[in-house]
């Protein structure tokens, strides 16, 4: 069954997300996760929720170029906390302003980022906002295209694939998600999971 936007929060209220203890110098990044609920034509019942994911650029040097995520980056000095970094960061790379048309219902657990050679000394902080107006996204120089993705295709476990990766030069089957002719998987799949599997179907008497 689909959850509402309202359920979805209350859920995320109950949710106890994890901090990450890392030593040395770290850098700190953030990420927003915006879900919005699509209605059906005829009736204008909600007909299921959809999170918004972007396509990052082909960029040389970036470890995530061409990947599949959610709009974000780096924590710099004058942003003050990290929600203020994903507010800024979904603002440069797909021209939304969301504290002018979302609201913060929660956040994911902190995630330690990964590229092709392993695990990398930063970490990410996932937001979640729900959607209570139209936006209309931008590509920039950092996103080549958004797109809004069913959240009841992931529900599915059926929908779940496998991908040949190679990390720390070792050839890995990872968990995706192949969708309209896109790959989801790596750190996005992480978080997708937990809001998934963690917040929405952990109290779902219906799952």
């Amino acid at each position: 069954m689909p959850i509402s936007l309202e359920q979805l929060a209350q859920r995320l209220s109950g949710h106890t997300p994890a901090r990450l203890a890392l030593e040395g110098a770290v850098k700190r990044a953030a990420v927003a996760i915006v879900v919005r609920a699509t209605r059906a034509d005829e009736d204008g019942a909600v007909r299921g929720l959809e999170v918004l994911m972007v396509r990052r650029a082909e960029r040389p040097g970036d470890p995530w170029s061409g990947h599949m995520g959610f709009p974000g980056g780096r924590e710099e000095p004058e942003d003050g906390d990290l929600e203020r970094t994903a507010l800024r960061e979904t603002y440069e790379e797909i021209g939304v302003r969301l504290e002018e048309s979302c609201r913060l219902v929660g956040r994911l657990s902190e995630i330690q980022a990964r590229a092709r050679e392993g695990l990398l000394p930063m970490t990410i902080m996932p937001f979640v906002y729900e959607l209570r107006g139209a936006i209309e996204p931008r590509t920039s120089s950092e996103v080549a295209e958004s797109t809004w993705v069913p959240l009841a295709f992931l529900r599915e476990r059926a929908n779940r694939a496998t991908m040949r990766h190679e990390i720390a030069g070792s050839e890995w089957m990872l968990p995706c998600y192949e969708w309209s002719g896109r790959v989801l998987w790596g750190l996005s799949l992480a978080m997708l999971d937990e809001l998934v599997f963690r917040v929405i179907d952990a109290t779902d008497p219906d799952r």
